[in-house]
């Protein structure tokens, strides 16, 4: 495998990329773990391997690897309906409401539309769950994927109704903290906490501007977690 450096640092010019990093490894062996351009352009602070970013809709794995745990520990099946282990589960209609399973949100196949002006409506997530049965579908069950960071945001919720613990708590205690990820938070908010953050830019009409966090509560479950480029090689080869 052949890694050009010469093209990493083409590619951040043609798109006018501020910064990324990169790690690659193959086998247990790292080919490449670095960091290119800059983690601020304003105060030319480069992008290193313990920059932290927010990772955006790649917290999806985290709180799928959550369910697999609950799973695994009996608490929740992935094909029995989630009323029968909550009977304040509601949505649309009946026959969803019936048959909704954790496998159909985990795998976007419930048809419900994106709706993701709710999810940012400053809300708690417990709040979400209730407002769920107000939210209108685009498809019968199981007939199409419908990428859906509202359903990842419930999927969060039920996580949390069936152990009495944050979605926040179990995924620094369940998986951060075993994997050794000890410079990643569950937040994107907290992206503000941590000293090599990485700011974040928008190219808009070809100037770059510089926009603040945002803060994503309650939809963290679907896309807040923050991590580092030395923790998220941890992550993949765990």
């Amino acid at each position: 495998i052949v890694i050009s450096k010469e093209y990493v640092i083409g590619e951040l010019d043609r798109y006018k990329i501020p910064g990324m990093g990169i790690s690659v490894s193959l086998n247990g062996k790292s080919l490449m773990h670095e960091g290119f351009g800059y983690a601020d352009l304003e105060k030319k602070r480069v992008v290193t391997p313990n920059t932290a970013w927010g990772i955006a809709s790649c917290s999806k794995a985290f709180t799928s690897s959550l369910i697999a745990m609950l799973v695994d520990k009996g608490l929740i099946e992935y094909d029995k309906p989630i009323v029968e282990y909550f009977s304040d589960f509601r949505m649309s209609d009946g026959f969803l409401t019936r048959e909704c399973t954790i496998r159909d949100m985990l795998l976007h196949r419930t048809g419900l539309s994106e709706h993701d002006a709710v999810w940012t409506d400053n809300i708690t997530r417990a709040e979400l769950y209730n407002r769920l049965k107000f939210l209108n579908t685009r498809a019968p069950l199981r007939t199409e994927m419908i990428y859906n960071n509202t359903i990842y945001t419930i999927i969060g919720a039920i996580a949390e109704k069936i152990t009495g613990l944050s979605w926040e708590q179990m995924i620094n205690e369940w998986l951060f903290k075993p994997i050794g990820m000890m410079n990643s938070r569950p937040t994107l908010i907290e992206l503000e906490q941590c000293e090599e953050k990485a700011s974040g830019y928008w190219n808009y009409r070809g100037k770059i501007n510089k926009v603040p966090v945002w803060d994503i509560s309650p939809g963290d479950p679907c896309g807040g977690i923050v991590s580092t480029l030395d923790d998220a090689i941890k992550w993949v080869e765990f």
